[in-house]
């Protein structure tokens, strides 16, 4: 009965040790996937600034044109 429990517990240590490298495995990919999420946020973010930066100069232009062309008349 003793040269059982060895056995189990040679056995359950493997397992547990399974077990853990695919937790450890699992948390290392959800950490991918939340780094590539964050990036992409980051990334769509900054091209959000851009075009609605882009935009303001554009409405500054016009504005500007028109309020010259209104000094002229």
């Amino acid at each position: 009965m003793h040269g059982y429990k060895g056995k189990q517990t040679a056995g359950s240590g493997k397992s547990d040790r399974d077990l853990t490298d695919k937790m450890k495995d699992a948390a290392k990919n959800t950490a991918m996937i939340l780094l590539g999420a964050v990036t992409v946020l980051v990334i769509a973010g900054f091209i959000l600034f851009v075009i609605l930066e882009i935009r303001l100069w554009l409405l500054e232009q016009t504005l500007k044109k028109q309020y010259e062309q209104a000094d002229m008349d």
